[in-house]
């Protein structure tokens, strides 16, 4: 309430708002009415929040001048100092530095690798934000609940094959008082292939077609087929000779009547290099010799298939011996018919070796 002595126009005064501290606190308030007579009370409230900011320390504590000047005599005038002190608000929310992280690393980090830092700030003097992993991330990452760092949980966590891009939801809390605000972000994980899968090698549901002393070239199967999904794989197909073995009558054949006998080339279909087929074909042994019925009656060939770019790891021997379709043999004896089945397939354990290939065992 102010009060003024006079009487008629010198009575009339008018009132107003001036800075002591800080600088531009006056255009926060006003005061109404602006003009008063005799004994007048003022009303004093905020048209601007936004200057009214605790994380301003300046802000903090305000002090104003309260001016009141006649108006027929403006060297008569009075002055009253208001100090006004700020209460800190959770009136801020998290703020993230990006709407949306994107990292790449490669498929086959493990427990404990750096992804990034996704970390909220929040402007509340004392306010500590938490941070957390929405959905199933918490799966295969782990966030640091104040620091925002994030780590994958445990090795073998990603198959670029399965899903390459990977989209994790980020969330922040404040915790200073009610009422609490939480905001989200995205983190985008693209995936680096590693060629570390090792190629899938399928032998044919029936025994192929062959005769004693067929001429060097001639096919006697092209459904060998193998696979590997890395995109970088590139498969060549052998004979593991020192594995495999011939028979006759159920005793072993001599190595020099079968070693090298037949031949398996590399076909690539398409222009992909992850999808193959082996063609198996006759080869001499000897001038003028090649598969001879009086040698053996069942030649047990371990057919390899390799993936010449294979990154090694520790764990390239995950995926060891899985079993293949079982296949019949046929047996017939020497100058049968040419439309008879003379050898058949049967598949051993499919083993994955270290260098990136699968093998398996089949009989002619």
């Amino acid at each position: 309430m102010l009060v003024g002595c006079g009487q008629g126009v010198h009575a009339q005064y008018s009132v107003w708002l001036e800075d002591v501290r800080p600088a531009g606190a006056a255009a926060a308030f006003t005061v109404a009415p602006s003009v008063g007579y005799q004994r007048q009370t003022f009303v004093m409230s905020t048209v601007d929040h936004a200057l009214l900011d605790f994380e301003e320390p300046p802000f903090q504590h305000i002090e104003l001048k309260f001016i009141a000047q006649e108006v027929s005599e403006p060297t008569h005038v009075g002055e009253a100092t208001i100090h006004i002190y700020l209460e800190n608000w959770n009136d801020e929310l998290p703020i993230f530095d990006e709407s949306l992280y994107e990292v790449r690393f490669d498929e086959t980090e493990g427990e404990g690798f750096y992804v990034d830092t996704v970390r909220a700030r929040d402007r509340d003097i004392g306010d500590r934000v938490v941070h957390t992993l929405m959905g199933n991330a918490n799966d295969f990452l782990t966030i640091d609940e104040y620091t925002g760092e994030i780590h994958v949980l445990n090795n073998n966590s990603f198959d670029y094959h399965r899903q390459n891009e990977l989209f994790v939801q980020v969330r922040a809390d404040d915790t200073l008082m009610p009422p609490y605000h939480t905001t989200t972000t995205q983190l985008l994980i693209r995936l680096n292939d590693i060629n570390n899968t090792p190629p899938t090698l399928r032998l044919p549901r029936s025994g192929p077609r062959v005769q004693e002393n067929e001429p060097a070239g001639h096919p006697v199967t092209d459904e060998i087929t193998a696979s590997d999904p890395d995109t970088t794989a590139h498969l060549q197909f052998s004979i593991d000779w020192e594995q495999s073995y011939a028979t006759k009558q159920g005793r072993d054949a001599d190595a020099e009547e079968y070693y090298g006998c037949v031949e398996i080339e590399t076909v690539f279909r398409g222009e992909s290099r992850g999808e193959a087929y082996g063609r198996l074909v006759v080869r001499e042994i000897r001038p003028g010799v090649t598969i001879d019925y009086e040698m053996f009656d069942m030649l047990y060939l371990v057919v390899r298939v390799v993936d010449l770019n294979t990154v090694l790891n520790e764990d390239s021997d995950e995926r060891k011996t899985k079993l293949l379709r079982q296949f019949r043999s046929r047996f017939c004896r020497g100058m049968a018919s040419p439309d008879l089945v003379i050898s058949g397939l049967r598949t051993r354990p499919r083993l994955t070796f270290h260098d990136g290939s699968a093998g398996s065992g089949c009989g002619l």
